[in-house]
Parts: structure tokens; C-alpha cells; sequence
């Protein structure tokens, strides 16, 4: 599952970046067309925010040591680094969250 998060993260942000680019160089009718395009791509990448951060909360461990496994033989991650995973996780749920509460309301002025 985490792999699948890493490329669907990876995929957003990328289609993310060229509709932002192409946005810029749409006319009005353009504009109209690429905007829902932008949004979804902008909530999914909060979507996957959020979720790792549960991920990072809920199961630490894995999440610090997520790429990182093959090259110890028996890793075991310090108990500071547990906590600043955990942190890290909470500050992406926060962030994920008012990402989705901005796009919102963006959705709604623009």
C-alpha cells in the first residue's frame, strides 16, 4: 500500500504541475476548462496528504523506515525518531486539512 501511495502521489503532482502550467497560458474558455481538472488533482494531493499522515501516525515504524528496510539487517528506529515521525504525520493530517478547507472555498470564489 505505501508504494501505491509514493506513485499516486508522485502522478498527482506531476498532472498537478503541467494543468497549473497550462492554466497560465489558457485563454478564459481555456480556463473554464482546465480548472476542474486542477481542483481534482489539488484534492487528491490533500487526499494523500492526509493520508499518509495517518500512516505515519498510526503506524510509525514502517512509515520511517518505508524505502529504507533492505539496507539495515535489523532495523529499529530510535524512540525520538518515532516521535518526530508521528509529529510529521499530525502536522500532514493538519496540513492536508486546510488544504481541502482553502480549495473549498476557492472553489467556491473563483
Amino acid at each position: 500500500m505505501s508504494k501505491l501511495i509514493i506513485i499516486l502521489w508522485s502522478v498527482a503532482l506531476a498532472l498537478f504541475l503541467v494543468l497549473v502550467f497550462l492554466w497560465f497560458l489558457a485563454s478564459p474558455l481555456e480556463y473554464r476548462l482546465i480548472k476542474p481538472f486542477v481542483l481534482a488533482i489539488a484534492v487528491l494531493l490533500m487526499i494523500n496528504a492526509i493520508v499518509q499522515g495517518i500512516w505515519s501516525f498510526v503506524d510509525p515504524e514502517n512509515a520511517f523506515l518505508f524505502g529504507q528496510r533492505w539496507l539495515f539487517k535489523e532495523a529499529r528506529p530510535s524512540e525520538s525518531a518515532l516521535v518526530l515521525t508521528r509529529v510529521g504525520g499530525i502536522t500532514l493530517i493538519i496540513i492536508g486539512i486546510i488544504g481541502l478547507l482553502i480549495l473549498l472555498i476557492w472553489s467556491k470564489v473563483v
